[in-house]
């Protein structure tokens, strides 16, 4: 189904909530295999965390998902839309690990501009946001004078506003304060009766917020952690062998210890 006008555009947006994405097959090497034929769907209306330990392949997914890597073989759709379509970049906002801010905008100049290549942008409640997020004065200022978390909070008010179908972040809550941390946990569970989140975290209180929907990342594979949050932890220590590393840790004593 191909949409010629505008108008269209807004009947596709009414279909896709419906939707979902589609990841099928997706493996990726770089000197080893980091994705290894990866078939999963992201459904919307919920928050899905990924978890696993660093090196695992959950950025790299992210990155594939959204087309800044490009995969080895395999597929990523949202309907019969590759992720290489603009339909389906259009449905699609990405908070990387990594800044790739504009140090010569300010946060207004910088949210304007980025929040105008989504048709359904909440653009005119910037203000709010910038108020809600304690960023009215810093809106003013060139991003450049940000502080870690600040630059954090604009890419969630990015997010927020664009309204799109989903929302994909890698360690979000990174940098964050407690304050903020709660505050955009509220966001998230709000936006996702219409939304779909998928966020990288090991923060135990964004897994535990969200604990019906967490994806495993080990040896490649992502898949559904069905059991109880209290038992992740053991399943990431059994899964990914590094239970012989914690009992040395156990057992370490210093060995040069000055004692006074």
């Amino acid at each position: 189904m191909i949409f010629k006008e505008e108008g269209a555009s807004i009947l596709w947006r009414l279909l896709v909530k419906k939707l979902m994405i589609r990841i099928e097959n997706l493996t990726k090497k770089f000197d080893r295999k980091v994705l290894d034929n990866i078939t999963i769907s992201l459904p919307k209306n919920r928050v899905s965390v990924i978890v696993g330990i660093n090196g695992s392949g959950k950025t790299t997914l992210l990155d594939c998902i959204v087309g800044l890597k490009d995969a080895t073989s395999g597929k990523v759709f949202i309907e019969s839309y590759s992720n290489d379509s603009e339909k389906f970049k259009e449905c699609i906002f990405y908070i990387p690990s990594e800044f790739y801010l504009p140090n010569y905008m300010t946060g207004k100049e910088y949210l304007n501009f980025v929040l105008s290549r989504y048709r359904c942008s909440d653009i005119e409640r910037i203000d709010d946001f910038l108020e809600l997020f304690d960023l009215k004065f810093a809106g003013t200022n060139l991003i450049e004078s940000y502080s870690f978390g600040m630059k954090k909070k604009i890419q969630i008010v990015a997010a927020a506003l664009a309204n799109t179908d989903y929302i994909l972040g890698d360690e979000i809550f990174n940098g964050l304060d407690f304050e903020t941390t709660l505050l955009t946990l509220e966001l998230f569970e709000n936006l996702s009766r219409e939304v779909g989140i998928v966020i990288i975290s090991h923060n135990k209180l964004i897994i535990e917020r969200f604990s019906e929907n967490i994806l495993l990342m080990s040896n490649g594979n992502l898949t559904p952690f069905l059991g109880a949050s209290e038992n992740l932890e053991k399943e990431v220590i059994s899964t990914e062998k590094i239970h012989e590393k914690i009992k040395y840790i156990k057992g370490y004593h210093p060995i040069n210890r000055v004692i006074y």
